[in-house]
């Protein structure tokens, strides 16, 4: 028993000494865990005694400073604080040391002089002898702070506020330049209940519908509403709010609000001004400092007959300006609103929706804010009375003498009509043995368009001839009414003189004499066309018809012969392929219908006025479902104008032509270049594809019905749509022009006269 207890007591100091080894080795090893972390850290770490003295520093706090490894050591830590922040950083230490917990913001200086902004925490730690430390991170944050800044300055220049709101939490959060635009303290967090008051009563359902719409539904908001400020200034407010979703439930809602004041103001202002301008009797025209219009008054839609819907953003030079417009007071008036300068008194003839010539009085003044351009504002007044019956007067006297003469040659012209038309294409004399005939009486057709008493309609198709003798050219041309043909014959009264004034109208009835040659030319043509189209029909029939009708009845048969269910697939193949062979069917016929109504005169053009960027935007869109794996359309268009007065359905069944033999004429992954330009009073349009091309010896027949090129025999088709295209283009007075070499693809220019937009306030 001594022995044992003997032996026991030996052991323990061993047993002892061996364990102590062991926990100074683990805790080496964690002081040298603690040292790597401290010193590898990638922020700077400083532990600071409570007399603000550093104790230890890691590698990231002195590299952030500039100082070399235990140059810190020892010294106050403020040492590396800028004297402007000093006194501030000691007031908080000393907080510290007594267990506040502060995180602040602060500038720096390093080694060399430079500032940094600063991000820094303090974490108070108590050793178990009493002893207290300060452990101090710090981030570099100037990059962040930098841009922190220029978000705020950003914020203040357009009065801009963004705000935060916890549905769960019934936090908000605003940003500080909200504080400043709603004139209130800053605070942490913001009472929504309590800001909806200062928000004036009429507003404040509509606010709470919009905020209780965005948590129940989730739906964006957008409002503008007056708010009273505490300091009782009224201000108008743009507020969005955008809720954000959690599992399809709303728990925030963020935001922005804009004080709009000024613009809300001026908008009021300008409402008031538009209803004193609205009621006038003078027309008056509003637009920006582009020359574009904003707004117009009833006046100026009853003077002009466009509706402002129709012409806003638009230069009313595009619109009311025409031939005989005067270019040298356009260019006067032009500079003078180019240099912001009014222009008052001057008479310019304009043409109304109509075409009819108005005499317009104008009076145009640049409107200023903060000493910036805003608006152009033009008073008009009518004056059309006034001019017409000038010119009238002056030219009586010209014309009295003229109708001596005339008067004894037009009252036994025979079998025709002869008069004297100004440049509106309206008789100033008129006579003839056919007016009788007609019933006419020539006293009442003085100041009439040509044929307004004969058949209005046929003044839109003389028109055109009609112009061209006003540039001195002797022009001729038939026309058939009421089932008689009349030659009419246009020329200059005087052509050496310039400009034309008056041109003579010789209309001649040559139904009898024509009618039987005609008869018998359109007889012959008619039976050569009847045999060339049957032969081409027959010939294009056989070709086209053939694979298509091929492919149905092969594909029908299979599809009878699949009865079982694992056969649908096949099944459905087939049936596409029947689908997609009875389209081609239909192409086909469409074409064959398309060249009978023209050949027919069943296609009238209608123009009308319309956006051809939007047009070729819309039709790029459209034309999607018919590209070819890895194809692509690109449009762009060029030229100050956007507007064009066209048949818009005639216009479209050209360039749908033109794209899709782009695209059946080229290979997969190749590029179709669509694009539109206004150039020297034409709109041209050119359709460039990078596909197999046009043999040479193929382009000149390449307009004529059922042709095809040599190198397209394997690619379906029926020769017609270049021939409807040229088609269309007669109608619409368009033309069109192509390049194209074998291999290397084909260009088509399709080009339309148009009055081109100048950058002109105009009248």
């Amino acid at each position: 028993m001594a022995n044992s207890k003997l032996k026991t007591t030996k052991q323990k100091p061993a047993a002892k000494a061996k364990k102590t080894k062991k926990v100074k080795s683990v805790l080496v090893n964690s002081e040298n865990l603690l040292d790597a972390v401290f010193h590898t850290a990638d922020i700077g770490i400083a532990i600071v005694n409570t007399d603000g003295k550093v104790i230890k520093a890691n590698d990231g706090y002195c590299s952030l400073f500039g100082y070399g490894c235990g140059e810190l050591i020892g010294k106050p830590w403020f040492k590396v604080i800028a004297p402007s922040d000093r006194k501030a950083v000691k007031l908080a230490h000393a907080k510290i040391a007594h267990g506040e917990k502060l995180r602040h913001e602060r500038k720096a200086i390093r080694k060399d002089g430079k500032l940094i902004d600063i991000y820094l925490t303090n974490t108070l730690l108590k050793n178990a002898d009493g002893t207290q430390y300060i452990i101090k991170t710090v981030r570099d944050i100037t990059e962040s702070t930098k841009y922190k800044n220029l978000l705020h300055q950003a914020e203040r220049i357009t009065k801009l506020g963004a705000f935060e709101f916890d549905f769960h939490t019934n936090d908000m959060i605003w940003t500080d330049e909200l504080f400043e635009i709603c004139e209130m303290e800053k605070k942490a967090t913001v009472n929504l209940s309590e800001v909806i008051k200062y928000y004036k009563t009429e507003y404040v359902d509509e606010i709470a519908l919009a905020v209780n719409d965005a948590r129940n539904k989730g739906k964006r908001f957008v409002g503008e509403w007056e708010f009273v400020t505490p300091h009782n200034n009224t201000k108008w407010l743009r507020v969005t709010g955008d809720p954000i979703l959690t599992k399809s439930k709303t728990v925030e809602l963020i935001g922005t609000v804009q004080d709009i004041t000024e613009k809300k103001l001026a908008e009021l202002e300008i409402e008031r001004l538009t209803w004193v301008a609205k009621h006038t009797n003078s027309a008056v025209v509003i637009s920006n400092p582009h020359g574009k219009i904003e707004w117009v008054n009833t006046s100026f839609e009853k003077l002009t007959g466009y509706k402002l819907k129709e012409i806003i953003g638009v230069h009313p030079g595009d619109f009311l300006q025409g031939t005989r417009t005067d270019k040298e007071t356009v260019k006067r008036v032009g500079e003078r609103l180019r240099n912001h300068l009014p222009s008052t008194g001057e008479v310019l003839l304009n043409y109304n929706k109509q075409g009819e010539p108005i005499w317009i009085s104008s009076d145009i003044a640049p409107i200023f804010k903060n000493g910036k351009l805003i608006n152009f504002v033009g008073i008009m007044t009518d004056l059309t009375d006034v001019m017409q019956a000038k010119e009238i007067k002056e030219q009586q006297e010209v014309l009295l003498q003229k109708q001596q003469m005339f008067k004894a040659i037009s009252k036994y012209f025979p079998n025709g009509i002869i008069g004297i038309v100004n440049p509106d294409l309206r008789y100033v004399f008129v006579g003839g043995t056919e007016l009788k005939k007609l019933g006419l009486n020539h006293h009442e057709m003085i100041g009439d368009k040509i044929f307004d008493n004969i058949h209005p309609e046929s003044n839109e198709y003389a028109e055109p001839f009609l112009k061209r003798a006003f540039t001195g050219e002797k022009i001729s041309f038939e026309l058939t009414i009421s089932g008689k043909i009349y030659l009419v014959t246009a020329v200059p009264v005087n052509a050496k003189v310039a400009p034309v004034n008056q041109v003579l109208i010789v209309i001649q009835n040559i139904t009898e004499s024509k009618k039987s040659q005609e008869e018998l030319m359109n007889a012959l043509q008619k039976q050569k066309e009847l045999n060339e189209l049957k032969s081409k029909f027959v010939s294009i029939a056989s070709h086209e018809f053939r694979t298509p009708l091929s492919t149905i009845l092969s594909s029908s048969f299979l599809v009878g012969k699949y009865n079982k269910p694992e056969d649908d697939e096949r099944k459905e193949k087939h049936l596409e392929r029947i689908k997609n062979s009875v389209n081609n069917l239909t192409d086909i016929l469409n074409d064959f219908l398309s060249v009978g109504k023209i050949e027919e005169g069943g296609i009238k053009n209608r123009p009308g006025l319309f956006n051809v960027r939007s047009f070729f935007s819309e039709l790029q869109e459209e034309m999607q479902g018919y590209l070819k794996p890895g194809q692509q359309i690109i449009y762009s268009h060029k030229g100050k104008s956007e507007m064009v007065y066209l048949d818009r359905q005639h216009f479209k069944n050209v360039h749908i032509n033109l794209l899709s033999n782009a695209i059946k004429y080229s290979e997969e992954n190749k590029t179709i270049h669509l694009t539109s330009l206004f150039d020297n009073h034409t709109l041209r349009v050119k359709v460039r594809d990078e596909g197999i091309g046009i043999p040479e010896a193929d382009q000149k027949h390449l307009f004529e019905t059922f042709f095809r090129a040599n190198n397209v025999s394997n690619i379906q088709g029926t020769g017609m749509g270049l021939h409807i295209v040229k088609k269309y283009l007669d109608i619409m007075g368009g033309s069109i022009e192509f390049t194209s070499a074998e291999n290397q693809g084909s260009t088509f220019t399709t080009s339309y006269p148009q009055t081109i937009i100048t950058d002109n306030m105009g009248s």
